[in-house]
Parts: C-alpha cells; structure tokens; sequence
C-alpha cells in the first residue's frame, strides 16, 4: 500500500519506519530540509530503540524514503497520516495550526481517493475541522478519520508492531477495508481493529492518557501517605497491583511524570471540560500533585542538609530525559531539580547516556540559568568527588552500577533516589551509603 506521512516527529518517524518494516511504500515528509538530509542519510533524528535499525532497513529496500515535498508525499497515495506537532496552547488548548495548515496544504494535490488520518493527538472536532480544509482544495474524494498513537516513549516500536488495540475512528464505509489492509500484520483474533465514532477515537486517547496520569499521581500522593506512616510505597504499589482490577502498570511512585503527551494531553481534556462546564476535580488534582512531586526531591536534598543555602555542594545528576530508553526531555523533572538546586547555589555534574543535547537545547529554550550546570561524558565522571548522587531516570546503567565501586568514587556516600532505581536499600546502608528516596523509610540525618 502506498502511505504517505507527514510530520517526521516522534509519531510520525515511528509510524512511516514500522509500516515500511511491514510491507508498504511509504514517503515521510518534513518541512525541514536538514532533517529530511539527516534521514535520507540514514540517520535517525530521536532515539528510539529498534528505530535506527528499521529506518536504514527501509532506505535499503527501498520501501521508505524522505522528502520536503508534499506533492511527491501524497501523490497516488492511499493513506496520508497527519503527525504534526499540536502543542500546548496558552490557554492549554490543543494548538491545531500545524494540523489545519497541513491540511489546507494537502487538498489540492491529492491525485485519487484517498484517507486522510489524523494521527497527532487532537480534540474531539477535529476530524470535520480538517475535512473543511481539505476539502476546500480537493478535486477528488477522501474521506478524514482518527487513528490515535497509544506509544510509550523508549518502548514505541515495540508497541506499533505488537499493540493491544488499533483504534479507528470513521463516519465512513469505504474506509474500513483500507485501514484492515494497512493494519492486517499487526493485528490479530484477540487484539482486531476497533471502528469506532471519530469523536470517540478522539476523546478516548485523552481518556487513556489522563487515567494513566492520574494513576501515577495516586501512587503518589500514597508514597506521602507511606512516609508518614511508615509504610513502604514498593509493597503497596504491589499489593494494589495483584488485584486485576487495578493492574501493576504506572503504580511507580516517584518525581512525577512529564514528556511529551500526558502535560499537554492533560491540559487539553481540561481546557475541553472548562468549556463543556464539566466538573474536572480529580484530573485537575492529579496535576496539582504531579507538581508537588517535580519539586520533592530538592526539597528532600535541602531537608537533609538542614539549609537552604548549598554553596559548597556538588551533586551528580544521574539522569536527564524524562524517562529511560528515550532522549526526550520534554517537561522532565530532571529541569526542575537543576533549576531548584543550582538557584540554591549547588554545582552540578549531569550525565545521561542519550539525553545530554536535548536537554542543553531545552535549558536554553526555557531561558534557564545553567552557570552551575555541566555536563559528563560518563557516569564514573560524574560520580568522582560528589557531595552526594541524583537518581532522576530509571536507565539500566543507573540500576546496575556496582555500588562498591561508586562508593570509591564519590567524595560522599549520599544517594537520593527519584525513581526507586536501586531497589535494596538495606544493601546501600550496609556498604555505608546515607539512602534519600520517596516513599520509604529515608535516611534523614546529614553525614
């Protein structure tokens, strides 16, 4: 099937890799030339395990290639996806700009019958909106349709090869048979292909990220509850995880979540209530605790030193993008730590094995102050000397560390734990290690 994809992001990459990797001719199309130049030459522009992998195999069949044209992009194409950005809008709507110009831009030169899927996440209304502006151009029939992404960053090529649900939100016949062809390799008897309402589609990917949000908040909001009463949020965390109700999945308590759908999705569905006037207490809660849990860990770091003045520390921060397996630091926690401990006059040694030029790019975008803030080519660099150690990003190389061998590193042996990576505790107090973490018994007494 020919399939053309616009917007080469993080859903749109994906997207055009995985369905070239399943058999179809597929064009992706950016509106930067020296990203097209960078994926033309093989490279792949995020990190995405398997990505880089898929991509140079597409380029080598020949099923999969770049362009800055949109004409060669849709021409005689079957299927367009539409992976543009929709960013966070200053009243925290979704920013369709990108979806309505792409749109607009694409009716004119669509060749035959074609669907056109809005694949970047959108409020409900959204799929009439850009039938108007295709149609405004258009001179031979299509149809628009809502086919939400549900990829986990660091996980996202695994979960389009292998999803649990493929989601198809159509008004229209003719379309069904067309995206059960484009879809047939991924799904099968137990996982088909749910044709649903297109304001249905829409509302449910909201729906699905703001649960999972506010899951995380809850855990969260519990490992205050454990600290306060001596409870351990691991062991609560697994006892509300067998009970199949509920599920283990985002029980993890930690620093809060970020990246790049679940602030702006979240913020989306709750511009969506304000306006239809619907009460939206517990997501908007789940935001409110989402923040307090960003800030936690330096207050736990000040707390622990007894002042709020650390001149004279440094700290290394293990961990930058948002989540492990993933080079994206869009609305990591990791920004605040930085931002809080060096505005309290810390020095800090960051490392993160992918995420270390895109957080420099996100520091100075948000106009922050990064005098104390440097950076280190490895781990062990960033270990030697330290005053204590920062754990923001559950990285394998993070929770595999030979702690004996840090502890000849660092100049104190201090952990705080944003994200439960080293999971006994008891091992690190034995070596002599002062352990700081988030819903468990802490060490609370400076060395």
């Amino acid at each position: 099937m020919r399939v053309g994809v616009i917007g080469t992001g993080y859903v749109g990459l994906v997207s055009a890799a995985c369905f070239s990797h399943i058999g179809h001719e597929v064009v992706g199309n950016d509106i930067d030339p020296k990203i097209v130049s960078k994926l033309q030459g093989g490279e792949s522009t995020i990190f995405e395990d398997g990505l880089q992998d898929l991509i140079e195999e597409g380029l080598e069949n020949r099923r999969l290639r770049f362009t800055t044209s949109l004409s060669e992009t849709v021409l005689d194409a079957e299927v367009v996806f539409l992976a543009v950005p929709t960013p966070e809008g200053d009243d925290g709507s979704a920013d369709l700009r990108y979806v309505v110009k792409a749109a607009t831009d694409l009716g004119p030169l669509l060749t035959n019958y074609t669907v056109v899927v809005n694949k970047s996440t959108v409020p409900v209304g959204t799929v009439p909106l850009v039938r108007n502006a295709v149609g405004a151009g258009a001179t031979v029939d299509f149809d628009v349709i809502s086919n939400p992404e549900f990829l986990r960053e660091g996980y996202a090529v695994d979960d389009f090869l292998h999803p649990d649900r493929v989601v198809i939100g159509t008004d229209s016949d003719r379309t069904r048979p067309i995206m059960e062809d484009l879809y047939e390799r991924l799904v099968r008897n137990d996982n088909p292909i749910d044709f649903v309402l297109p304001a249905s589609a829409e509302m449910g990917k909201y729906a699905s990220n703001a649960f999972l949000a506010t899951k995380i908040s809850f855990i969260n909001f519990m490992s205050q509850m454990c600290e306060e009463y001596g409870a351990d949020v691991e062991e609560v965390a697994r006892i509300m995880g067998q009970d199949k109700r509920i599920g283990r999945a985002f029980l993890n308590a930690g620093i809060g979540w970020g990246g790049s759908c679940f602030p702006k999705d979240v913020q989306a569905l709750l511009k969506m209530a304000k306006d239809a006037h619907v009460d939206a207490g517990i997501v908007e809660q789940a935001v409110v605790t989402n923040g307090m849990m960003r800030r936690l860990l330096p207050q736990k770091v000040k707390r622990f030193y007894n002042t709020d003045d650390l001149r004279g520390k440094r700290f290394a921060l293990l961990g930058l993008a948002f989540k492990e397996n993933t080079d994206d630091v869009r609305d990591a926690p990791s920004i605040d730590i930085v931002r809080d401990l060096t505005e309290a006059g810390a020095e800090m040694l960051a490392y993160d094995p992918q995420a270390r030029h895109t957080f420099e790019k996100k520091m100075k975008a948000l106009g922050v102050d990064t005098t104390n803030l440097k950076y280190a080519e490895t781990a062990e660099e960033a270990l030697t000397g330290t005053d204590a150690i920062i754990g923001a990003t559950l990285w394998p190389e993070f929770s595999t560390m030979d702690m004996r061998k840090v502890l000849k590193l660092v100049g104190s042996p201090v952990v705080f734990d944003g994200r439960h990576i080293w999971k006994h505790p008891e091992r690190l107090r034995k070596l002599g290690f002062k352990y700081v973490t988030i819903g468990k018994e802490s060490d609370t007494l400076a060395a």
